[in-house]
């Protein structure tokens, strides 16, 4: 085993549990400090790892993309949550909708949709997708064992919060679902990674996930603007038929990412 896999496997596993303990260690101080210092590992890392092995540009994702990337990296939160939004609906769960002002709720997307872009950008997608990825590259891992373990290490990073964020409770009963679906979210955004070539097409779905899926459907146990309580059914991230809606765009961007690798 080279040095580069075992920093590889080290640091990735490292941030799931330096994030967790910082943030225990001054939850009683300061709060809003705390929930900072969780994502704050992360760019502290990223950027080590990036210093320390002098990433390229291409190893850790710094390039533009094709406008299809893009428009990809759109189309696949707003589909899910379309479809999740009209099963809703259909079964009458969504008790607000005439109450909805349409205005401020895309102006709360809008506004959460880019300032999660600029987070992500720095502390998420940075390190796993990026700083992470590019080391992983450089120990001359494939693709697909990078997208795996980056998907480990992003699981594993998000397995404390529901236990340590005092915003993000959720049932017992609800957490394999969430962890199921945080794998295949993490997937999503790994190939559209892998397909574009691009940090900054990742972080642009990442962005736009968590602007709608938080309005649209709440965050933890509070419900969003569409007054949806059945969490564990509805959900994007919490409930059974956001799993399927997110397996079946998962099978979808499979299919696109090995078509961009294999152009012919």
């Amino acid at each position: 085993m080279t040095a580069v896999t075992k920093v590889t496997i080290v640091i990735g596993l490292l941030v799931a549990v330096i994030a967790p303990v910082l943030q225990l260690s001054i939850q009683s101080i300061n709060p809003i400090a705390a929930a900072a210092s969780y994502l704050l590992v992360l760019t502290i890392f990223g950027v080590g790892l990036w210093i320390a092995f002098r990433l390229s540009n291409t190893e850790f994702g710094w390039r533009i993309g094709k406008m299809s990337d893009y428009l990809l990296a759109l189309a696949h939160p707003t589909l899910a949550m379309i479809v999740l939004v009209a099963l809703a609906i259909m079964h009458g769960k969504v008790v607000l909708f005439e109450a909805i002002e349409v205005q401020a709720l895309f102006r709360g997307i809008a506004i959460m949709s880019a300032a999660t872009f600029i987070a992500v950008l720095i502390t998420e997608e940075g390190f796993f997708r990026g700083a992470l990825w590019g080391v992983a590259e450089r120990a001359n891992w494939n693709s697909p064992t990078i997208l795996l373990w980056t998907t480990v290490c992003f699981v594993a990073w998000h397995a404390a919060i529901p236990f340590i964020d005092p915003s993000y409770q959720i049932p017992p009963a609800a957490l394999p679902i969430y962890f199921s679906n945080a794998t295949l979210i993490s997937l999503a955004f790994g190939l559209l990674r892998m397909g574009s070539g691009s940090l900054v097409v990742a972080s642009v779905a990442h962005g736009l996930w968590n602007g709608l899926a938080y309005n649209l459907f709440g965050y933890g146990a509070e419900a969003g603007d569409l007054g949806i309580v059945d969490f564990d059914v509805y959900g994007p991230e919490r409930g059974f038929y956001g799993l399927a809606v997110n397996l079946l765009a998962l099978l979808l961007l499979l299919i696109w990412a090995r078509s961009r690798r294999n152009p012919h």
